[in-house]
């Protein structure tokens, strides 16, 4: 049995991989996991061994790790310091690299008990179709989608946890990946501009085949599926055909 692992971005859940895993021939050698990051955030360290557990409980042959945005973050950080790496890695629009920090003003006012999810819970509406909107742009999505996604994002314990997630992130950086041995697909939209290519690209392990889906912006979990979901199939079907190889010979 294979395992896939769906790493969500910030915000978002595990529902966010319901539409393009649909796109997918995953055959019934495949088990896919599709965790939701705890809603108001979590460690690292926590995270890592949530997705180490997981793995030593379902005993796959092979491992593979498919993230989007902030999780391809997680994905790479589980992949040098979890208790087994991956066997190979597919990140959709990495962002990978902490760009904007919290203010000390602000943890300040978020570590109050139930003040900080009280003051995001008046902006999360907002947040939350702001979010959406820079995602998908240069296009719009479909109303339904839009509308499904924002209600899943106008929570302000949700937007609690993107901070956390971030103040990890900030304390963690990603060291220099030039070693980096996990085979690895990067697919980057071509006119993401919430993880610019000139900021996380130098950041993708230096072994990543980066693929650039025309037209996309930062929402290619979702769309275009019709680019996304063959080249992420023809990668995973690539990497079956290499290890059924390596495992005859």
């Amino acid at each position: 049995m294979n395992l896939l692992i769906a790493l969500h971005g910030k915000p978002g859940s595990g529902e966010d991989w319901e539409l393009l895993l649909d796109a997918l021939d995953l055959d019934k050698t495949w088990s896919v996991w599709t965790p939701t990051r705890p809603v108001e955030g979590a460690s690292l360290a926590d995270l890592i061994a949530t997705i180490d557990l997981h793995i030593t409980e379902s005993r796959p042959e092979r491992v593979v790790v498919l993230a989007y945005s902030w999780g391809c973050w997680l994905a790479l950080q589980h992949a040098l310091i979890g208790a087994r790496a991956p066997d190979a890695l597919v990140l959709l629009n990495p962002y990978i690299v902490a760009e904007s920090p919290i203010s000390p003003v602000v943890r300040a006012l978020l570590a109050v008990p139930g003040l900080g999810t009280w003051l995001l819970s008046r902006t999360a509406p907002q947040r939350a179709a702001d979010f959406v909107a820079k995602s998908f742009a240069p296009d719009e999505p479909e109303p339904a989608l839009a509308s499904a996604l924002i209600g899943r994002l106008a929570r302000g314990r949700v937007w609690r946890g993107a901070v956390v997630a971030t103040q990890e992130h900030v304390a963690a950086p990603l060291p220099h990946l030039g070693d980096f041995l996990i085979p690895t697909l990067a697919l980057v939209g071509e006119h993401d501009t919430v993880a610019a290519a000139p900021i996380h690209g130098p950041a993708l392990p230096r072994n990543a085949e980066i693929q650039q889906i025309d037209g996309a912006g930062h929402a290619l979990p979702w769309t275009p599926l019709s680019q996304v979901a063959p080249a992420l199939q023809r990668w995973l079907d690539a990497r079956m055909d290499a290890w059924s190889t390596t495992h005859d010979g």
